[in-house]
């Protein structure tokens, strides 16, 4: 089995599509994980949940100046048996370094991580200096890596998973793919964003282990299993 740590299937780039592409993915083993952005594609991540399609509710930092985090209708949204992890959460300096609004949203996501005992996705652009900062030791995945090697290896330390998409194929990440244990990787795909072609979906997974068992040179089917039992012990699936 493989699955997609990463998806956004619940966005309305899918509206057309999204039942079709979910019965694909259920026919062909391939388990998804659906991740909120904000309160809607939240709630729309648990409404096409079901076994084998996932969810993980959460206020991306990019939102935090249209929407208040309402830690009480995440919760209710989080009863649901298929909702595993919160976020995606995190830092973003692409537009707004506001760090004090976007830590003390971060840190709400991080309490209800902990009161739910869920694992974080937690989502990092041009911030990691920033996030390492202030964050503690925590159960979750740095989703979409893009920092350095150093950066990495803080993560992990931290206890934290580092999750790679299709941005590996358009950045130079080699180096830090081949030290980071294959114990500690997940692959995602970030759809519909950061594939080869217009518009990315679950299937493109595949590419993203390919890649990985490449660079590690190590066998496809060996790479696959581990990765899918490292989604297992982190989301507490299956």
């Amino acid at each position: 089995m493989i699955i997609d740590t990463h998806s956004h299937l619940n966005f309305k780039a899918f509206d057309k599509e999204r039942e079709k592409i979910i019965q694909k993915c259920l026919d062909t083993n391939l388990v998804i994980i659906n991740v909120g952005s904000n309160y809607k594609t939240s709630q729309k991540a648990v409404q096409i949940a079901r076994k084998g399609i996932y969810a993980s509710i959460g206020l991306h930092p990019i939102h935090i100046n249209k929407e208040i985090f309402d830690v009480k209708k995440y919760k209710k949204l989080a009863q649901s048996k298929y909702v595993i992890a919160v976020g995606e959460t995190g830092f973003d300096f692409l537009k707004n370094q506001d760090i004090e609004k976007q830590k003390k949203v971060f840190f709400q996501h991080l309490e209800l991580a902990k009161e739910l005992n869920l694992p974080l996705i937690v989502h990092c652009r041009k911030a990691h200096q920033e996030l390492l900062k202030v964050l503690p030791k925590a159960k979750g995945v740095i989703h979409c890596f893009t920092g350095s090697l150093s950066q990495a290896k803080e993560y992990l330390k931290k206890g934290l998973f580092i999750g790679f998409n299709g941005i590996i194929f358009k950045l130079d990440l080699d180096k830090i793919i081949k030290e980071t244990p294959l114990e500690r990787i997940l692959v995602e795909t970030d759809c519909p964003y950061l594939g080869d072609k217009e518009k990315n979906d679950p299937f493109f997974v595949k590419k993203v282990i390919q890649k990985i068992a490449e660079t590690k040179k190590l066998d496809f089917s060996l790479v696959e299993k581990q990765l899918f039992d490292n989604a297992k012990e982190l989301f507490k699936i299956f």
